[in-house]
């Protein structure tokens, strides 16, 4: 069996993952509450930092599932499976509400929450691959967690200096 297969060869990895979500969490809640107000008053700007906090949350929770010791990688997979189904869950009731609100989401919302959620794809497929024990594994899943951390701290940045909170 490859490293791609053998949670216990990611540690350094998920270590490195879980403490930096832990911490762009922390700092993204401190930026949604210095723009409170704002940031309820405007259904994209709240779907927005919802979506920060969703993503550095599945972040943090795919990395402290990979760390649970002594766990195989099917078990793994079907983690990863039920935490990738459990987001997008989550990423729809945020978009359905925000659409509700302000009768349909803008072109360009539709297209960031695609475009930041496709990568999903990569940690369904590292789980089922951990789940049959074939193919590459984990090496699907390095991509989804390593773009999540660059792409919610380039958002974290348009939460707090968001156009929105320039315009009158």
């Amino acid at each position: 069996m490859h490293d791609g297969l053998q949670p216990a060869a990611w540690h350094e990895l998920f270590v490195a993952t879980a403490t930096a979500a832990a911490a762009l969490l922390g700092l993204i809640f401190v930026a949604i509450s210095l723009h409170m107000r704002e940031i309820e008053t405007r259904p994209t700007l709240r779907l927005r930092a919802r979506l920060n906090l969703q993503a550095l949350g599945s972040v943090l929770t795919v990395s402290l599932a990979a760390l649970l010791p002594g766990q195989g990688p099917r078990w793994l997979g079907v983690e990863l499976l039920a935490i990738s189904f459990a987001y997008l869950g989550l990423v729809a009731v945020g978009c359905l509400r925000t659409a509700r609100e302000i009768h349909g989401l803008p072109a360009d919302v539709r297209f960031r929450v695609l475009l930041q959620n496709s990568v999903l794809i990569l940690q369904v497929a590292a789980s089922v691959s951990l789940m049959t024990g074939r193919g590459p594994g984990l090496y699907l899943e390095a991509p989804m967690v390593l773009l999540a951390l660059p792409v919610t701290i380039f958002n974290a940045w348009n939460i707090v200096f968001a156009r929105e909170l320039r315009e009158p």
